[in-house]
């Protein structure tokens, strides 16, 4: 068993990811402890109360509550009433046990795996404490699980995690989910998965689920604070709804985290550039007389995604290149001059040269052969 402990400011937003997946029915809620009614009589309000009211009871602590997943290799084949004895002997070892909590399972992903929701505030008021947390009571009680419930070493189910590939999150329709909750959907998915280096190659990913990253132009006091916001647009790229900050999603895709994550994709997806570089130079040898509608279908086909990148003022939007393959991005200019949009429309321009040369000089060759015949025919018309 692997325990991720995961401390957040925003009980609300825990609970709502939670109940969000509920209602995708891919989740149910298998267990609720320490609360005044039955698992199955809990409407969403008394499950987020009960929280809230007992976090409120320490008004100086901001940090008041706690996500945790407990993740399980697919070999663990453990039914509901497993999962809820593991949970509750996980939280009586890390010190949580008098604590309400609420355990749902997840169906979302390869490997088996619950999550818990629960306030580090008790009953008089005093918190636990979260110091060294997840490093200590954590991973002594995950080993110590692992080991008496005879589960698979841990070693084998960080493989299974580092494999896993998440349920994709639906496209973003304003007003039929909420915005937040939404859009931190679609940024654990394409964070998760892909390789991207710039906040462009970031919306490359997202635009395709209608939501859009903004740091706002170098004269913006967005931009000027490092701040970083999100938004809904619709299927034309026009703004649905509010705009939301970086910092109030319940997950952390602010710039402070985005730009450590920018510097170690490019290490990591760089063995990947050969491919990308390689599918284009087959797309122009297939076909001599490319156009760009041929060059960005035969890309398609090698699962590449052509996208055209944001225009700036005097300069020309560059292409990024959205391997779905190897779930890795570049921009054009990461791959050489010859990838970007200029250099791509100066190649499509000289194969289209060619081909018309080409067709050009087979027309002057008929021409000349149809004439040379019409010679002769009219030479033999006056011999006769």
């Amino acid at each position: 068993m692997v325990a991720i402990v995961n401390q957040s400011k925003r009980l609300g937003y825990i609970l709502a990811y939670n109940e969000r997946k509920l209602k995708q029915e891919v989740a149910e809620l298998i267990y609720s402890a320490n609360y005044p009614k039955d698992t199955e009589k809990l409407s969403r309000s008394d499950k987020l109360m009960r929280l809230v009211n007992q976090a409120a009871l320490n008004e100086r602590t901001r940090v008041n509550g706690l996500h945790i997943t407990l993740n399980f290799d697919p070999s663990d084949r453990l039914n509901a009433d497993q999962f809820k004895g593991i949970a509750e002997d996980y939280m009586n070892r890390i010190g949580f046990g008098r604590q309400p909590y609420l355990v749902y399972r997840h169906f979302d992903s390869a490997h088996p795996h619950i999550h818990i929701v629960t306030t580090n505030i008790q009953a008089d008021g005093k918190r636990i404490s979260l110091y060294n947390l997840a490093a200590n009571q954590s991973r002594l009680a995950a080993w110590n699980i692992t080991r008496e419930y005879e589960l698979t070493i841990p070693a084998t189910k960080i493989k299974a995690l580092n494999e896993d590939r998440p349920v994709r999150p639906p496209k973003m329709e304003y007003g039929q989910i909420g915005i937040r909750i939404g859009i931190a959907d679609v940024l654990e998915f394409v964070m998760r998965l892909y390789k991207f280096s710039s906040l462009e190659q970031l919306n490359a990913l997202l635009k395709p689920y209608n939501v859009l990253a903004i740091g706002g132009s170098k004269e913006s006091r967005l931009y000027k604070n490092r701040g970083l916001i999100y938004r809904v647009i619709d299927n034309n790229g026009k703004n649905k709804g509010d705009a939301v900050k970086a910092s109030d999603l319940p997950i952390k895709a602010t710039l402070k985290t985005l730009e450590p994550l920018f510097a170690a994709n490019k290490e990591v997806r760089q063995k990947y550039e050969p491919r990308v570089r390689n599918a284009v130079e087959l797309a122009f040898l297939k076909n001599p007389g490319l156009s760009m509608n041929e060059l960005v279908q035969g890309l398609k086909n090698d699962q590449i995604l052509l996208v055209i990148g944001k225009e700036n003022k005097g300069v020309q939007p560059d292409l990024i290149y959205v391997d779905h393959f190897s779930k890795s991005v570049f921009s054009g200019r990461e791959l050489g001059n010859e990838y970007t949009a200029t250099g791509i429309q100066e190649r499509l321009n000289q194969t289209q040269t060619q081909n018309q040369n080409s067709e050009l000089s087979l027309a002057m060759s008929v021409m000349k052969y149809e004439q040379k015949a019409e010679d002769m025919t009219q030479k033999h018309r006056h011999k006769h």
